[in-house]
């Protein structure tokens, strides 16, 4: 495992092509507001029948990041490198 700090530069190779990047750690998750509605008729729900909200992701790099990620794998898979 890499021992990355805020900051450092990284270099990482996807089908041939090197990239570098400045490391930036992931953002705590922001889970969404709910309405009134939804609070009420989540705390009548049964916890075992309830969906767990989804975080929601605000930071653009790391997004970024996992779409090249997977476009990499993808790429990979197919052999189009």
């Amino acid at each position: 495992m890499l021992d990355l700090k805020p900051g450092d530069l990284y270099t990482f190779e996807c089908g041939g092509v090197r990239f570098t990047e400045h490391f930036e750690p992931p953002k705590p998750a922001v889970y969404p507001t709910l309405s009134r509605r939804q609070r009420i008729m989540r705390k009548l729900t049964p916890p075992r029948w309830r969906k767990p909200l989804q975080p929601i992701r605000t930071d653009p790099l790391a997004r970024q990041q996992r779409m090249m990620a997977g476009i990499c794998e993808t790429f990979d898979e197919l052999g189009a490198w």
